[in-house]
């Protein structure tokens, strides 16, 4: 969610609340020796107005799961999650006269405390974290779509390694029956592999021509041979977990280095091949930083929900030893 122009009205709503809970309060201390304290009409008032603003912010998990039947737009109930959220804390503070008194009271003004500086710190991410992904990740996809995306890349680099071999080499059976699982939980149809061009040589050519097509089919054996090492080596375990940092390929300089080298041991043939896994690889990176972006962006919110479920329970037990006592 951006901070844009559609939160000005919240905010300055919030800052007109706030003004007037300030000034009731202190025209409240000036009538009266003593603050006013929580027990009293106004911290009343303003425990009760509080926590009906923490109150509003924590439904917002029940409006995102459709259980307050699409009441509003959704996009007001987020503004109003941030800045009423925001609010809770200041008023809760005059409610209690800036003390937290006994555990219970000290407990819940932690955790509101923590709640809200959390909350701050998600407003920050989320407003500027998309145009860091943007920019970070230039083939951004959706984030649902990641997996399904990352399974696609692995039958296209098969296919890209593939399409040179003959059909028994026992390397590409082995790949295949690997890819097999991926292509059932995608529900996609394998892939038809084409078999790379044969050097072909007449038979009543010379020795010279014979000679020649033999030294370019050991050429063209030799680079499948380390097309293949290389992609069941570093390429295939990549495509398969590339969010971890351990892979060869996880660094961009090191995955230039290990491309370079490899480029020099396969026919000319399969450059166009390794391009592909080379770019299939970049991709792969970039769907891992992603990844890492959508962890640290909605990451906070383990901190933040349990902390928000824990005062609310607590919050009960308090109105009701208030009430009782």
């Amino acid at each position: 969610m951006r901070i844009d122009a559609t939160h000005r009205g919240w905010a300055v709503s919030s800052l007109v609340i706030l003004a007037g809970c300030a000034v009731a309060y202190v025209a409240a201390d000036w009538s009266a020796p003593g603050r006013p304290q929580g027990d009293s009409w106004l911290g009343l008032a303003l425990g009760v107005l509080g926590t009906a603003f923490i109150v509003f912010a924590a439904l917002l998990g029940a409006r995102r799961r459709a259980l307050l039947l699409r009441l509003g737009p959704m996009s007001a109930w987020l503004r109003g999650h941030l800045w009423l959220g925001l609010l809770s804390l200041p008023i809760i503070l005059l409610h209690g006269a800036f003390q937290f008194g006994g555990t219970l009271t000290t407990v819940l003004m932690w955790l509101l405390i923590v709640i809200v500086a959390s909350g701050v710190y998600g407003a920050i991410l989320q407003h500027a974290m998309p145009r860091l992904i943007t920019t970070a990740v230039p083939l951004e996809t959706s984030y649902e779509q990641i997996e399904r995306r990352l399974a696609e890349m692995r039958v296209q680099a098969l296919a890209a390694v593939a399409e040179h071999c003959p059909p028994d080499t026992p390397e590409i059976t082995q790949f295949t029956q690997e890819l097999s699982e991926t292509l059932r939980l995608t529900g996609e149809e394998q892939p038809e592999f084409r078999k790379g061009p044969a050097v072909k040589v007449a038979a009543d050519a010379d020795e010279a021509a014979k000679a020649a097509a033999a030294e370019q089919t050991a050429a063209i054996e030799k680079g499948l041979a380390a097309l293949l090492r290389f992609y069941g080596g570093p390429g295939a375990p990549f495509l398969r977990d590339c969010r971890s940092r351990r892979q060869a390929l996880a660094s961009a300089v090191r995955a230039s280095i290990a491309f370079d080298a490899v480029r020099t041991d396969i026919h000319p043939s399969m450059e166009p091949s390794l391009r592909t896994l080379e770019e299939l690889c970049g991709e792969a990176r970039q769907k891992a930083r992603q990844m890492r972006l959508h962890a640290v962006l909605h990451g906070w919110l383990l901190l933040h929900i349990p902390l928000t479920t824990a005062l609310l329970a607590l919050t009960a037990v308090h109105i009701v030893m208030a009430l009782y006592y």
